[in-house]
């Protein structure tokens, strides 16, 4: 039942954002792409299943079904709770491993010859719009949490990650409510030739998808039983 609550929401959402003709991808291998054209960096999706598509950052949803709702909240330890806020606080988790019920979220600079650039590419978050906090994180080899970027104490230049050229990485995503968002993103580097370049902001669509509840149990409930009492009034006539 629950998963057929996750199909029905989804649905409805993303019929709410095909009017403006964008793509909502809610399961597999996807990264945020880095590629650079005539001395500028840009920033892009690109979908690897169930086809290779590609899009500009507006032009496509990244959806978080209910299974990206981390049951009991946040953890109670130290770290977390500095970092998420209060033990059991709501959060929505895309994980770093594959989960084929949630967008396997990547960022990729494979189309960057790694003797084209000097040092590493930094992507860096420049605001985010949505109904709650956004965060991007790492776990070390011994638990220990690695801050990518969080906008619990507002954003600033610390808010970035490092990333090698050539190559692709997964890091945790989280959100702290359902609704949509706007994660604003920008990347710049060191180009062999160019010298310091980087890219225009390019706004990238999140949809978190919340956890059905009591109440939307019962109200799919009754729309089954309201579907069932029409198909036997349709037999009996």
């Amino acid at each position: 039942m629950k998963k057929q609550i996750g199909i029905i929401a989804s649905l409805g959402l993303a019929g709410a954002f095909s009017a403006f003709a964008q793509t909502v991808i809610s399961s597999g291998h996807v990264d945020i792409g880095i590629a650079y054209e005539d001395g500028a960096l840009e920033l892009h999706v690109h979908q690897e299943e169930p086809e290779e598509m590609e899009y500009g950052p507006g032009e496509a949803v990244l959806q978080l079904g209910p299974g990206s709702w981390l049951a009991g909240g946040v953890p109670n330890t130290p770290a977390a709770t500095a970092y998420f806020g209060p033990a059991g606080s709501p959060l929505w988790v895309l994980p770093k491993t594959e989960d084929p019920e949630l967008p396997f979220l990547g960022l990729g600079t494979e189309e960057l010859e790694p003797g084209d650039w000097v040092g590493t590419l930094r992507l860096t978050l420049e605001e985010v719009r949505g109904p709650g906090d956004v965060f991007l994180w790492d776990v070390g080899a011994f638990g220990d949490l690695l801050p990518g970027f969080s906008t619990r104490d507002g954003v600033s230049g610390a808010d970035a990650v490092d990333l090698e050229v050539g190559s692709h990485a997964h890091y945790f995503w989280g959100f702290s409510a359902p609704g949509d968002y706007e994660v604003v993103l920008s990347v710049s580097g060191q180009h062999a030739v160019d010298g310091l370049v980087g890219s225009e902001s390019a706004a990238f669509r999140f949809q978190v998808v919340p956890e059905p509840g009591t109440g939307a149990l019962v109200a799919v409930g009754l729309l089954v039983l309201a579907a069932c009492a029409r198909r036997r009034g349709a037999r009996g006539a």
